[in-house]
């Protein structure tokens, strides 16, 4: 009896892709038809501004392409690819080109040599981009798993090779606030790393903004260690506090001696005023994260499904 071939979805995101979405479905499904025949390709367009989905659109490949009725932002749009996905696997990877589409070969090899893995990712072998991009990629990395009760690989890519009881559980997941690298972790199973080459270092769609926004997601979505060390930092405050007055009053009383002067005051006002507006701040992000949850709004909205698929 032959052995049943593995159903395969992969799926990608398309966002000022207009320059590469022809080459990357021509390029993945030559090499996708090499593990099965059974696979779809799903996109979802995520409001992309230029011509990305009708390109898509025109392409003679197995698609099911989503869009979305506005830029609901590049993990939101990963999410509605991969809860989408019908296959028996899932396979993630960017649309820009920058990881090559005959990853998928490499990726599935790993997976049958592992056979009690669910996840095969990807990290970069050498990170890409300037000394500024990698020296923040390397803080990004640093400050979270510090901070954060779960660990993120450093360099981790969106590059990966999922099994279906891995999706369905990261399916449970619907907080709006997606940080998926800590989604992909939470979700637990036995996940093996494989280190992968970017073939180009084109520009990036992450402004500074979204970085320091994705930045602040990331750590109040899965740590809670920032309202502890204010919890620690007012403690330490208040011992130094007390000894200050202490010492203070060890002196009047000892030898009538009397501290004066409006510098120490103003230092003491600009000091304690500064690390009150720091704590409002990061008390006032996680209140925006329960204000946001508990609404249950959905994470995006789909306007259409073009449905060519095979699965």
């Amino acid at each position: 009896m032959n052995k049943k071939k593995p159903t395969i979805s992969i799926v990608s995101t398309l966002y000022k892709s207009s320059g590469t979405v022809t080459e990357f479905i021509n390029s993945i499904c030559n090499h996708a038809s090499t593990i099965t025949n059974n696979f779809e390709i799903v996109l979802v367009d995520d409001g992309s501004p230029d011509d990305s989905l009708e390109i898509a659109r025109k392409a003679k490949a197995p698609t099911r392409i989503i869009q979305l009725t506005k830029n609901f932002g590049h993990h939101h749009a990963m999410m509605a690819a991969i809860e989408n996905a019908r296959g028996d696997y899932v396979f993630l990877i960017d649309s820009d080109l920058e990881e090559d589409p005959s990853l998928i070969l490499d990726f599935w090899t790993k997976f049958e040599q592992n056979s009690d893995a669910d996840v095969i990712y990807g990290i970069q072998e050498n990170r890409k981009g300037s000394l500024v991009e990698k020296l923040s990629g390397k803080m990004f990395y640093s400050i979270f798993n510090a901070l954060s009760e779960i660990q993120i690989p450093p360099d981790l890519l969106t590059v990966r090779l999922m099994s279906r009881r891995y999706v369905e559980t990261l399916k449970q997941y619907t907080e709006n606030s997606v940080f998926i690298g800590g989604l992909w972790q939470i979700a637990g199973y036995k996940q093996l790393p494989l280190r992968v080459r970017k073939k180009s270092s084109s520009r990036t769609t992450y402004t500074l903004t979204r970085k320091l926004e994705l930045v602040l997601n990331s750590i109040t979505s899965f740590s809670s260690k920032p309202l502890l060390l204010l919890f620690k930092l007012s403690l330490f405050i208040n011992v130094i506090t007390l000894l200050y007055i202490g010492r203070n009053l060890y002196y009047w009383f000892e030898y009538d001696e009397t501290i004066s002067g409006y510098s120490s005051i103003i230092i003491s006002i600009w000091m304690f005023g500064g690390l009150l507006l720091s704590a409002t701040s990061i008390i006032g992000l996680y209140l925006s994260k329960i204000f946001t949850e508990v609404k249950n709004r959905p994470r995006y909205s789909i306007k259409e499904i073009i449905d060519r698929s095979p699965l």
